[in-house]
């Protein structure tokens, strides 16, 4: 695993990470966009370097900020988050890294996989990581993937 704090300070990207609790994201969704834009305007930030990632309920604001942000992240990671099908459709352009534990309760493994199904077959890039007999807290796996940061940093915006 990466030293992180070492691996962004040489490499300088930005990730941006909502932390939400149960069925606040939809609350504090404003807050979020204009958190968001205000990193851009910091002046450490490379603007075709800043990514999103979520887990959870905040996985599901992440789901939601790369499709209506859609002009900030050059790419996603989302653990066990939930995605509006409809608006993602049209909506998201950004590549995501999306992982769930398959003995998920609290959000199914079928949501990350009806989410991939659908984006990759309108071109859209997801990428699907399942952990067999991982429950919720697959964050705990995910973070530690030996290619993620470097799969993230291989997208930019332009």
């Amino acid at each position: 695993m990466k030293d992180m704090r070492k691996f962004a300070n040489e490499k300088r990207f930005v990730v941006i990470m909502p932390i939400c609790y149960e069925d606040t994201w939809y609350d504090c969704f404003s807050e979020l966009k204009n958190f968001t834009r205000s990193v851009l305007d910091m002046t450490f930030v490379d603007r075709s370097r800043v990514y999103c990632s979520g887990i959870s309920m905040g996985g599901c604001a992440a789901w939601q900020m790369l499709c209506i942000l859609n002009d900030i992240f050059a790419a996603g990671v989302v653990c066990c988050g939930i995605a509006m099908y409809w608006d993602a459709r049209r909506r998201l352009k950004a590549p995501v890294w999306a992982f769930h534990g398959t003995e998920d309760q609290s959000i199914f493994a079928e949501e990350t996989k009806k989410i991939a199904k659908i984006m990759n077959a309108r071109g859209k890039t997801v990428r699907t990581t399942f952990y067999e007999g991982v429950g919720h807290p697959c964050w705990e796996l995910a973070y530690l993937e030996n290619d993620l940061y470097d799969w993230l940093l291989s997208y930019r915006k332009e």
